[in-house]
């Protein structure tokens, strides 16, 4: 099995995503319900290039679909995802598993590595960097600079293949 770890904000979103003018308040207001389309369009380009893929969710929105408030599958294919249908989802070691944890992504992501020995190959695509050991795995991008881009999706097909 190949696996992505996703992270939606500054992956599939970005300073310049859709058109959006973003400004510090209205990034945190309202960045969780856009995702643009031409970033979709590249994780596209893993999904049809990998086999045998999986992708993870291991962003924070997790928390937003755990509760009902949004549907992943359902957000990505009204901006064109045809990719597999993300149904795994990083968990955090804490007794509430609902809040937000204050540990290190990579933490969330090791333990949900541990579960699933048949993981061959994987990629972590996110903007931040608190991965601790698995930082050799982390295709870092950035909201600033336009979230995913061809040469994360270049570099993660090379890690995959």
């Amino acid at each position: 099995m190949n696996v992505v770890f996703l992270d939606v904000d500054g992956v599939l979103n970005a300073e310049n995503s859709t058109g959006q003018v973003w400004g510090s308040g209205t990034y945190m207001q309202y960045s969780a319900w856009i995702i643009d389309p031409v970033l979709v369009e590249r994780l596209n380009r893993i999904s049809k290039e990998v086999n045998n893929l999986t992708i993870v969710l291991s962003s924070s929105w997790r928390y937003a679909e755990q509760s009902g408030h949004i549907d992943i599958n359902n957000m990505l294919e009204e901006k064109g995802y045809v990719g597999p249908k993300i149904i795994e989802r990083t968990i955090c070691d804490d007794e509430n598993e609902e809040a937000i944890p204050s540990q290190p992504r990579g933490k969330e992501i090791q333990r949900w590595l541990d579960e699933h020995p048949e993981v061959e190959n994987f990629v972590i695509l996110d903007d931040d960097d608190d991965m601790a050991h698995l930082m050799p795995n982390l295709i870092q991008t950035s909201f600033e600079d336009g979230g995913l881009l061809d040469k994360h999706v270049d570099e993660a097909i090379r890690r995959l293949q």
